[in-house]
């Protein structure tokens, strides 16, 4: 993953420059083991849900349910898409939902591109739903006081709507490629075990929300409970521990190492005092909601999502109080604001990348004026609720 080196050799510089020493960057990295363990035990999950079969069933089970339209199919694809970015993360409807999405549409001879792009700006727009659907919120509600419950409230229908408001736009804009009939079926295989597993991530989710409520270590769970799926699948006689480790992405460790050594060399050049001022300078009214998302998304857009949910993270420290409704707008932008190009979620740059493994170029400006419209449509539609909330 070329943007962990990136990242590595930020934190390398800002070593070398003295910007930071090598005791508080080790500090800095301890301070996060919770999200740290997040990632491997989510990770994990994710990778034994798709070696049990148990994504390939819900491919394979909305091609069926299809009935050779494409795009009723295209309307199935997003809700799969939709499930398991708030079940195993948006990171895992990029690394394993898309990949089978993409085979799927080849072997049954339709257009790929609609519902590649369906998957990427969904697991994005998705993933504000809960607070596990997007490793950046638990790097945000380590500072913000909101625990499940209360997150859910607040940005539920915020996830709801720019959900919708994706699906419609992508809908429509490809209405002409989704308009022919699937002329090739899938062979519909289930594995018994995929019920096993499914019940096992359904009961991790719960235990999530517990925990987060409670605000216990969500990474803690993450982990018990790859452990309790590992050894399920092993008890089955189906692990691949070769294909487990190949699916653990391990590159997201030190670009999140890289980047949690350049964001807190930031806090003594005075960049967290920027973010304060602009969390500190809102009021929880339509305008300050509004502004707090956009600039939230304009900055995941120009820094990456992770690197500014970090810098969030540490602003927030800094204030005596925040309203959760503008923590709602942060999260908003951090979460749904990233789609406007592939740089601005760690889940799109993924998605680059194995599209381009398949042979499917996707470039940076056809990605943005592909998105451009569905993501404004979700950023607003997200936007919507928070001013109506009370």
């Amino acid at each position: 993953m070329r943007e962990s080196t990136v990242a590595l050799l930020g934190a390398a510089a800002v070593l070398v420059a003295g910007a930071i020493d090598p005791a508080s960057a080790l500090a800095a990295l301890a301070v996060q083991w919770n999200v740290f363990l997040f990632f491997l035990g989510l990770m994990s999950i994710a990778a034994i849900a798709d070696q049990s079969g148990l994504l390939e069933d819900l491919v394979e089970a909305a091609a069926g349910a299809a009935r050779g339209r494409a795009d009723v199919l295209f309307l199935l694809v997003c809700a799969v898409a939709l499930i398991v970015t708030v079940t195993l993360t948006n990171d895992a409807t990029v690394l394993l939902l898309t990949p089978l999405v993409v085979d799927m549409a080849a072997r049954l001879r339709l257009p790929v591109l609609p519902y590649a792009y369906a998957c990427a700006l969904l697991a994005n727009a998705g993933s504000v739903a809960l607070p596990i659907a997007n490793p950046a919120n638990v790097l945000v509600l380590r500072t913000v006081p909101i625990g499940a419950s209360e997150f859910i409230a607040l940005l539920a229908t915020s996830a709801a709507c720019a959900s919708l408001a994706t699906i419609v736009v992508v809908f429509l804009r490809r209405r002409v490629e989704l308009a022919q009939p699937i002329t090739m079926p899938i062979p519909n295989e289930r594995d018994a075990g995929a019920g096993a597993v499914a019940i096992g991530v359904a009961l991790i989710v719960c235990a999530y929300l517990f925990a987060l409520e409670l605000r216990w270590p969500v990474g803690i769970v993450a982990v018990c409970g790859a452990a309790a799926l590992i050894t399920l699948q092993a008890a089955r006689g189906f692990l691949r521990v070769d294909a487990l480790r190949r699916d653990i992405a391990w590159g997201i460790f030190p670009l999140l190492a890289g980047l949690v050594i350049v964001v807190h060399a930031a806090e003594g050049a005075g960049l967290v005092d920027v973010a304060v001022r602009l969390l500190a300078d809102r009021s929880a009214d339509p305008s300050g909601i509004i502004t707090l998302s956009l600039a939230s998304a304009a900055l995941a857009n120009l820094m990456n999502n992770l690197p500014w949910a970090l810098l969030a993270s540490s602003a927030a420290q800094h204030l005596p109080s925040f309203d959760p409704r503008l923590a709602a707008s942060l999260l908003v932008g951090i979460d749904v604001g990233p789609n406007f190009t592939t740089f601005g979620s760690l889940a799109t740059l993924l998605w680059i990348v194995l599209l381009r493994r398949r042979g499917i170029e996707v470039t940076s400006l056809a990605y943005a004026r592909a998105a451009f419209l569905p993501s404004a449509a979700a950023l607003g539609a997200a936007i919507l609720p928070l001013l109506f909330y009370r």
